[in-house]
């Protein structure tokens, strides 16, 4: 684990861990030590998915914690992302890359942000937290033409 400022990158705080486990449990304790080696808890703290747990985010958030995961694959998320693919909840914006002396800008992909309320109740101390988030779906243009093009390749040696 290695967390660091940036732009620069400089390292603030790493640590090994074990390879042999979940480290579910390391997210928040390590959001805390970067709160006091930082000085204050106004900074956003970016994870891979396994940060995503109901409780982390609900410890980050109700300790003033500003956080960017992507959410885990699992039950319901991938029927919840279809329905709103299919049916955008809120305003699809394009996303555009706008380069000095180009025009108009390209378009390189769509999104939308879904608010949605969470509750969490610990199990050992029976808290119940709720808080707002806001889920960012994103369709990056390149991405989806990458994905086309490994089926449409695994389609004719098939």
């Amino acid at each position: 684990m290695l967390a660091t400022l940036d732009p620069l990158g400089m390292p603030l705080l790493g640590a090994t861990l074990a390879g042999n486990g979940t480290d579910e449990s390391d997210y928040v304790p390590t959001w805390r030590k970067m709160t006091e080696i930082i000085g204050h808890r106004e900074f956003l703290y970016l994870a891979d998915s396994k940060a995503s747990t109901w409780e982390n985010r609900a410890q980050i958030h109700e300790e003033g914690g500003i956080y960017y995961f992507p959410l885990a694959m699992s039950q319901p998320r991938p029927k919840l992302l279809a329905d709103w693919v299919n049916n955008p909840p809120t305003e699809v914006i394009k996303i555009v890359e706008k380069e000095q002396g180009k025009s108009p800008p390209e378009e390189i992909g769509l999104a939308f942000e879904v608010p949605l309320g969470n509750i969490w109740v610990n199990s050992e101390t029976k808290k119940r937290y709720q808080w707002l988030e806001r889920w960012l779906v994103v369709k990056s243009n390149a991405l989806a033409s990458r994905k086309i093009r490994g089926l449409d390749n695994r389609l004719v040696k098939g």
